[in-house]
């Protein structure tokens, strides 16, 4: 009996069933990258990267995409697994075909699905969502990084994305939808409050959560502070300061604290902890 989803067409619908016809890019020394001198150039103005994992799937349409240093052609089917701080390309280059992408995010003890439209060098958000009970998920890439041989590794992460791809197609028409309103944009932001306590705050900002969040950073504060009772930069330091406190608990030094927390140098940490005692 074929799966119906008023999410996805018929035809993405069936790449998803058949992992077989996936082409799975895990990092910069896999598949056959391709030279591109207008999308080298493209992506040295817009460096990007970050510290949640995530993973895209091509589902229609073409193009090029960026993993590290490499750029790979991309054909419905092409699967791109992200790592925390795995550079890739921003947004759509203007010199690319139309393509839809279905991007998942992992962060805290969630995950979100987005469809993204891309068309003319621009991208519109056709749909988001928080996923239901996606733990194993979580799980299986965690346990991927201390996988033994890199074969064990990219197994875990095909298990990763079909776990994720098997939740959207079973539970994504009941999830939170973006549409929902605010049972969505609650669903998101604890996603991201999550999200920070797990990282304490390394590498994190007003700009890059809304970009996980997938809203501006005006619109997210705003969201942000209605949901918490506190500004992003206030959750932040809330969250190294526990951090702070449970390393120094267990005998860290300031070298070792700053390390961890993502400051420059011990003294940068020490003023930045000092008056928040």
């Amino acid at each position: 009996m074929p799966i119906a989803s008023s999410l996805l067409l018929p035809p993405e619908v069936e790449l998803l069933l058949h992992p077989q016809r996936w082409a799975p890019i895990f990092g910069s020394g896999c598949g056959e990258p391709v030279r591109d001198d207008c999308h080298s150039r493209w992506l040295a103005e817009k460096p990007h990267s970050h510290t949640h994992p995530e993973i895209l799937m091509i589902v229609s349409g073409a193009g090029l995409h960026a993993h590290g240093d490499a750029i790979f052609s991309c054909r419905p089917g092409s699967t791109f697994f992200f790592g925390p701080f795995d550079a890739h390309d921003a947004e759509p280059a203007p010199h690319l075909p139309d393509a839809r992408q279905l991007w998942f995010a992992l962060h805290g003890s969630r995950a979100t699905a987005r469809m993204i439209e891309v068309s003319g060098g621009r991208w519109k958000r056709e749909w988001g969502l928080v996923l239901p009970g996606t733990q194993d998920a979580i799980s299986q890439w965690r346990l991927a990084l201390e996988a033994r041989t890199e074969e064990l590794r990219r197994l875990r992460l095909m298990a990763v994305a079909q776990i994720l791809v098997v939740t959207l197609l079973e539970s994504g028409e009941g999830a939170a939808r973006e549409d929902d309103g605010r049972g969505f944009q609650q669903a998101v932001v604890s996603a991201i409050c999550e999200h920070v306590e797990e990282t304490a705050g390394r590498e994190d900002d007003l700009a890059s959560l809304a970009r996980l969040a997938g809203y501006s950073r005006y619109h997210f504060a705003r969201l942000f502070k209605r949901a918490t009772g506190m500004t992003v930069l206030e959750y932040i330091d809330t969250c190294r300061l526990a951090r702070t406190r449970e390393l120094l608990a267990a005998g860290r030094t300031y070298a070792e604290i700053a390390e961890d927390l993502g400051f420059s140098s011990p003294q940068s940490f020490s003023r930045w902890y000092q008056p928040r005692r």
